[in-house]
This record gives C-alpha cells, sequence and structure tokens, in this order.
C-alpha cells in the first residue's frame, strides 16, 4: 500500500499529467470476493486500508459486496469517496480540468449468478443516457472476466472504459470493435493500471489505436518502488 501511495503520487505530480488525471480503484483491492471480512482482516487493517485510500487522493474506490460489509463489522461510515456497488444500476459525474467521467456502477449479480438479459440491456441505456452529459464513459464491474466477455461481445459498444472485476484473470486490451478499454484491476492492489487518452473519444467512427489516441501503462508495485512513510506507518502496528 505504501509503495501504490508513492507511485500514485509521482503520476500526479507529473506535469505531462495536467489537472485531468482520474484516480479510480475498483473493487477487490481491499478483499477478494471469497474472503470473509471477520477472518482476514483485523479492525486495526481494515481502518488503515480506508484511511490509505483516503489519503491517496482517490477520486472513487469502489466496493463489492463482501467490501461493503466492512462498515457494518468496523466503521460507522465509510470515507466519502468509497462507493459500494448495490443491488441497482446507479451513475455518477466526476469532472477534473473541465473533463466529465459518467461512470455506470453495474449491479453485482444475485447469488453470483451471470447478469440476465434485462440487466444487460438496462446498463447499456444507462451508459447511452450518461454520454450527453460525459466526455468518457465507464463502467464499473466486479461481474467476472466471463459476464464481462459476454457483456462487450453481445452488446452495443457504449462505454470507453470497462474497469472490472472479479473471478477470472487480470487484462488490459480493447475490446467491442475497438470501442472500449477493458481493463481489470488486480485483487489486493498488486499493481496500478494507468489508462491515457490522447484525445477524447468523439463521432460514431472513432477507434482505439494504442500509442496514438490511447496508451496503457501497467505499473507493478515491486521493491524499485518506494514507500510512501506516512503510509507505511499506518500500518506498522
Amino acid at each position: 500500500m505504501a509503495r501504490r501511495a508513492s507511485l500514485l503520487r509521482t503520476l500526479v505530480a507529473d506535469p505531462a499529467a495536467g489537472p485531468t488525471t482520474f484516480l479510480l480503484a475498483g473493487t477487490e483491492e481491499l478483499l477478494r470476493a471469497e474472503w470473509d471480512p471477520q477472518d482476514h482482516l483485523t479492525p486495526h487493517t481494515a481502518a488503515a486500508l480506508t484511511t490509505a485510500y483516503k489519503a491517496m487522493g482517490y477520486n472513487a474506490v469502489f466496493l463489492g459486496p463482501n467490501e461493503c460489509r466492512l462498515a457494518d463489522l468496523h466503521f460507522a461510515e465509510f470515507p466519502g469517496n468509497f462507493i459500494c456497488l448495490g443491488p441497482h444500476l446507479a451513475t455518477r459525474v466526476l469532472t477534473r480540468g473541465g473533463v466529465r467521467l459518467g461512470l455506470v456502477l453495474l449491479p453485482p449479480p444475485a447469488d453470483g449468478k451471470e447478469p440476465d438479459a434485462e440487466t444487460l440491456r438496462a446498463v447499456a441505456r444507462e451508459a447511452r443516457a450518461l454520454r450527453s452529459r460525459a466526455d468518457l464513459v465507464a463502467g464499473i464491474s466486479c461481474w467476472g472476466e466471463a459476464a464481462e466477455q459476454h457483456y462487450l461481445d453481445t452488446q452495443e459498444p457504449v462505454f470507453d472504459v470497462l474497469l472490472g472485476s472479479g473471478p477470472g484473470p487480470v487484462r488490459g486490451r480493447i475490446a467491442a470493435q475497438g470501442r472500449t478499454f477493458w481493463v481489470r484491476s488486480y485483487s489486493e492492489g498488486r499493481a496500478v493500471m494507468v489508462l491515457r487518452f490522447f484525445e477524447l473519444p468523439h463521432g460514431a467512427d472513432w477507434t482505439m489505436r494504442p500509442g496514438e489516441n490511447v496508451e496503457l501503462d501497467v505499473r507493478r508495485l515491486g521493491n524499485d518502488v518506494p514507500d510512501a512513510p506516512d503510509i507505511a506507518k499506518l500500518f506498522s502496528n
């Protein structure tokens, strides 16, 4: 976590990043979906994690159902930048440096099942409606790789970015006829995905061209990344 803080602060301080950098944390960075919060996180560690994510300057930290239980177990409430993926579709718009990022929060499937056809259609409707209020539209999912792949293969391309998590491998690649960058987060936050847009999506014919208008840089948090002392101190006791 201390390495993550150090890397993020370096990225944000880079003049090339400018004021339009959004910091988003996908689900399962705090706790894997199959883990019981009571068994895997002590109150001290849970408090340190939430304090660290707040201190790192995240615009939004998305939590799956299992992670949302931490509030009931250890806290009166989460920091304001923590957002639980609830049972219903929801949208948010974040603005930085004049760029509007629209977020569609995909509801976790009930009982671990894949989303049904009506849910898939509803997600597409919400994303289309959000397009008029945002320069970039991102879906936030904890569906798992198989369900996210099915969505991208069967629905019209409505997301510029799909930030996924849940069962399945980590990956970052262009999907949906070149219209969506599909990025899946590392569980327990073992790396940072840096996705750069050199131009905003525009027009029906716009597609992503790696190295020209979009670029993905995966930063692994190895020993070559120094610790941020203030974050390391949170976990030292």
